[in-house]
């Protein structure tokens, strides 16, 4: 202090110099509590939110893949259906193409939307069912023209050595831009068309709609950290037709303040996509704003989840401006209790205030939760509230994330089963039995045993359709796999192949032990009578069966033997069936 205004302080009386020296020191006092409480409340609420980032990551992840995964297995199937296969390979033939529109309507039904559409790469003849909302697969709508830019997502789909492509585009006739599900259609190596489905991306913003707000939001970024939704917007890929002044898509690389953010970012990303199970987070600042951030990968869509909630909100700024405010209110009356206090005996005033002071200090820590008292009770009581009011909220989410987990793994259970299982016969499909062959493929190496095949095919099948109706080829269809299920032992393994196919895989087996299981299968197709309107119904069966050592051949040898067999037996007049050597 200069010279001069320690002369004047010296010269003040004892109120004025308590004055100065308490407003001092409570000034003081204010500015370093703030701070170290400031700090604490920042600290441990940083902490909690990543904790809530990253729960929030994993539920929307759940939920996306939870969405899309149903119609992608659909999409898978349709692209393995070998009659669907046959007809690509001969668009004209009448009769492959009369029953691949009737395949096509099995599977439209099964789709979210009932919409898919099925591409023949041959023509690039463009089929589809979305015309005027009515069943339309028997037309060509239109061909694709790959020298335009728009279509582009078509030579992409065709070049990717994965099962299914996933981009956003414009739907030609909602006018809204949707998820499209593209499944390449291979027979070998050798891609003879496209199929798949297309549903409205509102279906996914309403997943992020619950958490979007001035304080959090969420986004979701491409392998190659392309921006397909950010806050309840979307972006079109690069060959979208970006009609309606839709934006264009950008890089996760402009919006990052922070170049070397970005590189931890990016090794984040790496780990993530080897260890997707894991969901990890971090502060990262995005155009001015510091977000505390949880992110999770999606290896089925290729896709990284990213939700953000905004650090400056993490605080409770109320709570905070409140205890304050009553701190400053009751530093000022005590400055005026003190004023009064040195009107009189001042020290014996002083000390009976230090005796207050110690006193109050004295009760047990576990006071009520109250906004009285001096300003460090204040300020207690508020830090309290605060922290239990975060505690309920934690453990309220937890229930709430809880029971998430549980519906989630019931639609994961339904998911699995729908796609292993055919919807008319409750067989396995084609998936799963070559899941379940490949089983016991190992099993049988292991044990040296033999394993049967078995190819079953209806005979006249499309005469039964055009005769009955197709409500009664699916009656037959269900008979013969009834029948096929109950002659099969218990660890037989039998599936709908495609169609009016069936393929039954008998494990540890001797021609003794095959020939019985065919007999049976015979004899119950046989006695097999149907009422109709336009008489009864019977029908027979072909079959091709060969028994084949594992250890020397392998599942798709086995599958073309027994298919050679069926052959034989169709040629020897049907209704029979055929053992090869």
């Amino acid at each position: 202090m200069p010279s001069g205004l320690t002369q004047r302080f010296r010269h003040l009386g004892i109120k004025p110099k308590f004055v100065v020296t308490f407003i001092s020191a409570s000034l003081i006092s204010m500015l370093i509590g703030s701070l170290v409480i400031k700090t604490s409340i920042e600290a441990f609420q940083l902490g909690e939110n990543f904790k809530l980032a990253q729960t929030i990551a994993n539920q929307e992840k759940q939920l996306l893949l939870s969405a899309i995964l149903p119609d992608v297995a659909i999409s898978k199937a349709i692209a393995s259906d070998r009659s669907l296969q046959k007809w690509a390979e001969d668009e004209f033939n009448p009769t492959l193409k009369a029953g691949a529109m009737t395949e096509f309507k099995a599977y439209g039904t099964l789709f979210s939307s009932r919409h898919f559409f099925y591409i023949v790469d041959k023509t690039k003849n463009y089929y589809t069912n979305h015309s005027q909302d009515q069943f339309f697969p028997t037309k060509v709508l239109y061909q694709l023209d790959l020298s335009k830019p728009n279509f582009n997502w078509y030579t992409d789909a065709t070049q990717t050595d994965n099962e299914y492509l996933i981009n956003l585009d414009n739907d030609e006739y909602t006018g809204e831009v949707s998820v499209w599900v593209n499944a390449p259609i291979r027979n070998g190596k050798n891609i003879v068309g496209l199929a798949g489905t297309g549903f409205p991306i509102t279906d996914f913003l309403e997943i992020f709609r619950s958490v979007d707000s001035d304080n959090s939001t969420n986004m979701v970024v491409d392998a190659s950290g392309g921006i397909l939704i950010r806050a309840g917007e979307f972006f079109l890929d690069r060959y979208s037709l970006n009609e309606g002044g839709l934006k264009s898509r950008s890089q996760l690389e402009a919006i990052v303040d922070d170049k070397e953010q970005y590189k931890k970012l990016q090794k984040l990303l790496a780990t993530l996509k080897v260890n997707p199970s894991q969901t990890v987070s971090l502060s990262l600042g995005l155009e001015g704003r510091l977000w505390s951030v949880g992110i999770s990968y999606l290896p089925e869509l290729g896709w990284y989840n990213f939700s953000l909630l905004n650090v400056d909100s993490l605080v409770n700024n109320q709570a905070l401006e409140t205890s304050f405010s009553i701190f400053l209110i009751s530093t000022f009356t005590l400055i005026v209790l003190g004023l009064i206090l040195v009107d009189k005996t001042i020290l014996s005033k002083i000390r009976v205030l230090h005796r207050k002071v110690d006193e109050s200090y004295q009760h047990d820590n576990r006071r009520p939760l109250v906004m009285a008292g001096d300003e460090l009770a204040q300020l207690e009581a508020a830090f309290e509230t605060m922290s239990h009011t975060l505690h309920v909220n934690m453990i309220d989410l937890e229930s709430k994330v809880s029971e998430r987990t549980q519906l989630l793994k019931e639609k994961n259970m339904q998911l699995i089963e729908l796609s292993l299982t055919d919807p008319l016969t409750g067989l396995l499909n084609r998936r799963g039995l070559v899941e379940r062959f490949g089983v016991e493929i190992e099993r049988s190496r292991r044990e040296n045993s033999l394993i049967g095949v078995v190819m079953v095919d209806i005979d006249d099948f499309k005469n039964v359709n055009d005769r009955y109706g197709h409500d009664v080829g699916d009656v037959v269809i269900r008979s013969c796999s009834a029948i096929i299920a109950e002659t099969c032992r218990t660890t037989d393994v039998a599936a709908r192949w495609g169609g009016e196919e069936f393929l039954v895989v008998i494990p540890d087996v001797d021609i003794d032990v095959l020939k019985s299981i065919l007999m049976r299968m015979f004899r119950g197709i046989r006695e097999f009578r149907l009422s109709t309107e336009r008489g009864e119904l019977r029908y027979t069966v072909s079959m091709g069966a060969v028994i084949m050592n594992s250890v020397e051949t392998d599942m798709d040898e086995m599958i073309r033997a027994a298919d050679s067999a069926l052959y034989v037996a169709k040629n020897e007049g049907k209704n029979n069936f055929h053992i090869s050597d």
